[in-house]
């Protein structure tokens, strides 16, 4: 684990106590009141492009190639499928491995 990481991981722990309902990235688990998130956008099953999703902050996002990047974006699918959501993996991965800086908001 690199130093910015870490630092990262430890600066979500202290900021959770003051941010306890707020989503985090799910690498360094910082809250998004406290970070950048990184949106990733993927068609809906009709084929267009709106739906969009934040499993990491910018700098997590950033660090990581496409590959590493897709646990993070499957545990946020996997919990949407719990909650009942009829979003499709396929469209989220294939947008994941051909996402690039130039292509996200």
């Amino acid at each position: 684990m690199n130093l910015r990481l870490l630092f990262r991981r430890l600066k979500g722990l202290i900021a959770r106590i003051f941010y306890p309902r707020y989503s985090t990235c799910g690498r360094c688990g910082r809250p998004w009141s406290i970070c950048e998130d990184h949106t990733t956008i993927f068609e809906k099953e009709d084929g267009s492009p709106h739906r969009g999703c934040f499993p990491l902050c910018e700098d997590c996002w950033r660090e990581l190639s496409p590959e590493e990047r897709l646990p993070y974006y499957r545990e946020l699918y996997d919990l949407w499928i719990r909650q009942g959501s009829k979003a499709d993996w396929s469209m989220i991965k294939k947008a994941v491995l051909e996402e690039d800086e130039l292509t996200t908001l």
